[in-house]
């Protein structure tokens, strides 16, 4: 039995003692029975009974290389040569991808990437922007500009003057109904809308239940109601929370 050992690195530059020696290459490969990782080397895992990773042996083969001085050397200077390669083509590639997007949305990917941070997520776009390097189809192309246009319209916009209402009494509003959910809750389901009260270009929301008076069954874009309502103030100027809606009889 060989009882001799080598002295060798890994990849890391570490020593390592390998029972085997070197090729002629200045590599060595062997194995050998470490503790299992799945059952701590006890051979068994909770109720299931023997390990299958070891079979109830507390030890699993795990394969080993290591390196000569000369042999690492050669190695990290290879890998060296590699990673400057990708780097390289990664760096035409980013060139060639920022050139396209730039001539498409005016924007180079990691501006995009900003904007689409500072909007919507949109994880569709971003996949297609980041293949702009090579050929994109007529419906790849069109998913980019839409989102500029939306991107555009959300960077002009320019929120309206907020109508302060009044607080804490009973008041009635004009407001239209523009958003509605089913809200789940211990005590059952209710109809919550968001409400838009717009006086003279200035504008404020609501947040409450939609009264039952309202159908919801039909369309209510362009149709104003008179509620009655206790309002609170929230922590965003022009948003409120109501309290006790009802229609009022016109």
């Amino acid at each position: 039995m060989n009882t001799q050992s080598y002295k060798l690195f890994n990849t890391h530059g570490q020593p390592v003692l390998s029972p085997v020696a070197p090729s002629p290459t200045g590599i060595a490969e062997w194995t050998t029975m470490v503790k299992c990782g799945r059952c701590g080397g006890c051979g068994r895992y909770s109720y299931h009974g023997a390990c299958y990773d070891c079979g109830g042996l507390g030890k699993v083969p795990r394969k080993f290389k290591g390196y000569t001085a000369e042999a690492l050397a050669k190695r990290v200077k290879r890998q060296t040569a590699k990673r400057a390669a990708r780097n390289e083509a990664l760096a035409v590639a980013a060139v060639a991808r920022d050139a396209k997007l730039v001539a498409l949305i005016g924007l180079s990917y990691f501006q995009f990437l900003d904007c689409v941070a500072a909007t919507n997520p949109d994880s569709f776009a971003v996949n297609i922007a980041l293949k702009a390097d090579g050929e994109l189809s007529e419906k790849q192309t069109k998913v980019l500009t839409d989102w500029m246009d939306r991107f555009q319209k959300f960077a002009d916009y320019v929120a309206p003057p907020v109508v302060e209402l009044e607080v804490g009494k009973r008041i009635e509003v004009v407001a239209k109904l523009v958003f509605i959910k089913m809200v789940e809750s211990q005590f059952g389901s209710t109809l919550k809308g968001l409400f838009v009260v717009n006086r003279d270009g200035s504008e404020s929301k609501i947040w409450m239940t939609v009264p039952s008076a309202i159908d919801c069954s039909e369309s209510t874009k362009d149709v104003e109601f008179h509620i009655a309502v206790t309002l609170e103030k929230s922590n965003d100027e022009g948003f409120y929370f109501g309290k006790r809606p009802t229609i009022v009889k016109k």
